[in-house]
Formats: C-alpha cells, structure tokens, sequence
C-alpha cells in the first residue's frame, strides 16, 4: 500500500475517528485506527465495540491495501508534521508504516487488518435533518442525560418521529428533563422509530457532522440494534439501548401561577456569581426569589439570585428587565442544573413557569418553542438571611 494526502485534512480525519478509540483498550486491536485504501479512496474506523466511526476521504494511490495502526501513535504523529503533502508506504510482509513528510521519516508497527472487528454494513432507512438543526438539538438535551449505570435507558437519549413529520429528542437522569423538537421539512411516512441513542454516542455524533454539508441523515438499522448517522463523508454507528423511555409527557406541568421573562445574559452571569458560593454548600443550592407585589399606585417586579455556603459567605444579585406575571414565588434548584440550561439557550431572553416551591420549574427559550427544560426544584433549608443591596450598602458607608 502506497498513497500521499494532504496533512491537513489527514489529520482533521484522524483526530475525529481517534475519539471513539478507547486509549487503554483490553485487547491491542482496539486501540488501533483501522486504514484502507481503494480505488484512490482512503478509509479510516475505529471503535470501542459499542460506537463506531468510519470516514472515506479521497488519496493520490500507487497501490491498494489495509492495516491497523496505533490511533494514539499514528494520530499524534500526523498532528505534529507540516502542511502539505504526506507519503505513506506499508511493508506487508512485517507491517511497518513508513511516513515521510519534508525532514521527516517515521515509522509505525501495524496489526493484521483482519483482526480489525467488521464495519457495519449502513442497511437503515434514513431522514434527512438540516446540520445545524441537529446540533442544536443535541447540544439542548444530551447534558440532561443520567450518568447512573444502574438505570440504562437513562443514560441515553430517546429519539423519535411522533408521526407528524416531527422528530423528538428528550433526556432525563429523574431530576431534570430535556426535550427538543423539529419539525422535518420532508414526509418521513413509513419512516418512523423510537429508539434509545447512548448519550456519549450523540457527542461524538456532533463532533462527526460536517458544517460544510447541509444535511445529516439518521436512524435506525434494519436490524433494530443500531443507530447510524451519516454525514458527508462520515458514518457514525452506535449500539442501541434496550428498553423502553420513560413517557416524558405526563410529567410536563399543566398549570402555572408564576410566569417570568428573563433576561438570558443577565441571568447567566448571575447564576455564575451564585455558584461560587453554593459550590462550597452541601447541595449546591441557588435560590431564585421572584417578587411581584403591584397596587393600585406601585407595581414592583424583581428577581434576586442568591448563593449561599456557610463557609464561605453569600451573593445577592438582582436581574434587570424582569417581567413577572402571576403571584410572588421563591424556588431553588441544583446550580450546576440551571449553568447547564443555560448553556444551551441561545435566545436573548428565557422564560420560567412554576406553581409552588416544591413543584416542577418549567424553563423555555424565548423564541424557541420547541425547546422545553424541566428541573426539580431543591428543598430550601433553613439558612441565615443573604445580605440585601440595601445592607451591603449600609456596609459601605460605615467603611
């Protein structure tokens, strides 16, 4: 096997088929990037047996061939040598790699190809998702996943087309609930699956999809034991997860006494203040305090974000352009809850719902309707009042 391709597509390809290998695999075959060359095509997989990647790119070949190569050797290799033009030339009798580059000469030990465990063949019936509607997507509902091996189906993240020409992806770990939805612009009729995609899958799928094609295809194997997406010239195949997903639905509030339109910057630079604080506190608590008092001469709307530890001292911000409609309502939640919700919202401002204290608080992006955070709220204890703007000013003038 003999072939040359630019470095730095090379290396673009090795660093995302390098993600799925296990660095200390069990068996030596594992830890090993799977190359061929065909047809003046290169492919590189690699797997750890539960999810795998497989990209085709296109090479200047002399003669054909196939070998396994370390992932971390050969990717950290690549990733060190100039741009240009890479020569590659494979041994078969011992499986030596020779790479040249301009001053450069290494070479690689292989294994025998045959070891390699089989790419899976792509017999699936697709859909087609606009890219970046699909890393949107992605990136509002995998955090929300459990991380709790002893509850599989939540650990992944429930796909599904509705059969209304809508796909669905929710997460749940039984405290928080994400679920996101896109209406398909083509009819998925006798296209439609509910499947399970391991969480860690759907991160390396966003990392596999290419901003420069418009569309990713997915779904299901015919087999009914894999997911497949496709993009470009990229495949990512995952096992799935038995089971069947909690039905989300019936556990979305109905009713709201509360509702308020925050500002989503505001919000989350205040949240980041707070958890300094709550970080140090056993349960990472971070209040939310929404006051709506309005009478016949005065209408006061405000929302107080407050930290506490007991360690380490408190914060209070206030969040302007607030808007409130309903009764006054003080609710905690998990800070590392609501920095991830924030993470994925993208809209300027964010809407809650809530009802009481110890109800389910609803979250929203303004703009968005198909996105939708649902997050248990934490038990308020006891705890020493948080200094108010006003004593924190009092404070000051003393000194």
């Amino acid at each position: 096997m003999k072939f040359s391709i630019d470095q730095k597509l090379l290396d673009k390809e090795l660093k995302i088929v390098r993600g799925v290998v296990a660095p200390k695999a069990t068996l030596p075959i594992l830890g090993c990037i799977y190359i061929e060359v065909k047809d003046n095509k290169l492919t590189l997989a690699g797997t750890d047996l539960e999810v795998g990647i497989v990209s085709e790119v296109p090479v200047n070949a002399k003669s054909d061939g196939a070998v396994a190569l370390p992932a971390g050797t050969l990717a950290d290799i690549v990733g060190t040598l100039p741009e240009g033009e890479i020569r590659f030339s494979l041994k078969d009798e011992t499986r030596n790699m020779t790479i040249t580059a301009p001053g450069h000469r290494s070479r690689i030990k292989g294994l025998d190809p045959e070891d390699f465990p089989p790419i899976p063949a792509l017999d699936y019936e697709s859909i087609g998702v606009d890219i970046l509607d699909f890393k949107i997507m992605v990136n509002q509902v995998v955090f929300a996943a459990s991380n709790d091996d002893s509850r599989p189906v939540l650990e992944g993240v429930n796909i599904n087309t509705n059969g209304d020409n809508e796909l669905v992806m929710a997460a749940a770990d039984g405290f928080r609930l994400s679920v996101s939805k896109l209406r398909l612009s083509e009819n998925i009729d006798g296209k439609n699956f509910n499947v399970i995609v391991p969480a860690t899958s759907l991160v390396d799928d966003n990392k596999t999809v290419d901003l420069d094609e418009d569309t990713v295809f997915i779904g299901p194997s015919k087999t009914g034991n894999r997911f497949i997406c496709q993009c470009g010239h990229r495949v990512l195949v995952t096992q799935l997860i038995p089971g069947s997903f909690p039905d989300f639905e019936q556990i979305i509030p109905k009713n709201k006494t509360t509702s308020v339109t925050i500002n989503s910057n505001s919000f989350r630079k205040a949240l980041k203040q707070a958890h300094i604080f709550s970080r140090d506190s056993m349960n990472n608590i971070v209040r939310l305090v929404f006051q709506n008092e309005t009478t016949e001469e005065t209408a006061q709307q405000q929302l107080t974000i407050v930290g506490q530890s007991e360690e380490t001292g408190d914060v209070s911000n206030e969040i302007p352009e607030t808007q409130i409609e309903g009764k006054s309502l003080t609710i905690a939640f998990n800070a590392n809850f609501l920095l991830d919700l924030m993470s994925a919202v993208k809209t300027d401002f964010v809407l809650f719902e809530g009802k009481e204290p110890v109800d389910p608080g609803t979250f929203k992006a303004v703009g968005d309707d198909e996105f939708l955070h649902i997050i248990m709220p934490m038990r308020i204890e006891e705890i020493a009042a948080p200094i108010s703007n006003g004593d924190a000013q009092e404070e000051t003038d003393d000194e």
